[in-house]
């Protein structure tokens, strides 16, 4: 698998190390729906942010578990983000 940028960031959280540690894959785009859940399961993190395209200010995010991808319709795992259901 080739090198993938991405961050640690640490969310609901006061201080570095607290609250709920995501990755952030910087640049997803080109990315499969499989290659997505391959990273988020090595990352080791309860949760991946996948970011697809960029328009102005907004961004096209894919939020995947170490299970699959999380399409809830009910609150995104982050505050700033407002993931689209999965396609079905």
């Amino acid at each position: 698998m080739a090198r993938i940028p991405y961050v640690l960031v640490d969310v609901f959280a006061p201080a570095p190390g607290a609250g709920n540690r995501v990755a952030v894959v910087l640049d997803a785009r080109g990315m499969s729906p499989e290659e997505m859940r391959a990273v988020a399961q090595s990352l080791g993190t309860a949760e991946a942010a996948f970011l697809l395209e960029r328009t102005g200010l907004a961004l096209s995010v894919r939020f995947f578990t170490p299970g699959g991808r999380w399409s809830s319709p009910g609150t995104p795992p982050w505050p700033w983000a407002s993931p689209r259901p999965a396609p079905a």
